[in-house]
């Protein structure tokens, strides 16, 4: 992707799927950077991502809405524990992957998952804010949903 994208400042959602992308391009990253732009929507929906690395869940930092549907995507704990750093996120889709433990209880924020279609047998999940969850199409899992509850 060309770098001249980073000077579209004033846009708010960016969708690039079915590109054959394998990893995050580092452009659609540093667009979700408050000082650099407004993109707050992401979609890179239809590549071929298979992990998201540290320093691309650090540039996306700022997005609160992530659209990584029709990937290849397996998402390890090891990988999803990384997903800390995005600290705005209130919207993930993640259906049609190959991932088969998810593991989100880092995304206080989370407003929307839909993990559908993928072949999950366990779930943990942080619901303080958690409104929609969509989880249909997996294989018979359990699931986990935290409270963070704080006391003054």
């Amino acid at each position: 992707m060309p770098e001249s994208l980073v000077g579209l400042c004033r846009l708010s959602s960016l969708a690039v799927p079915f590109n054959r992308f394998m990893t995050l391009p580092l452009v659609t990253a540093q667009m979700t950077h408050v000082q650099v732009s407004d993109v707050e929507v992401v979609s890179l929906a239809g590549n071929n991502i298979e992990r998201l690395s540290s320093d691309e869940l650090t540039q996306l930092k700022y997005t609160k809405h992530l659209d990584l549907r029709l990937n290849e995507l397996t998402l390890p704990t090891i990988d999803t524990l990384k997903f800390a750093v995005l600290e705005h996120l209130t919207h993930l889709d993640v259906r049609d992957n190959r991932i088969s433990e998810l593991d989100l209880h880092v995304l206080r924020t989370l407003e929307h998952l839909n993990c559908e279609r993928n072949c999950v047998v366990s779930l943990h999940l942080n619901g303080t804010s958690l409104r929609i969850l969509a989880a249909a199409s997996n294989r018979e899992f359990s699931c986990i949903i935290g409270f963070v509850v704080l006391l003054v």
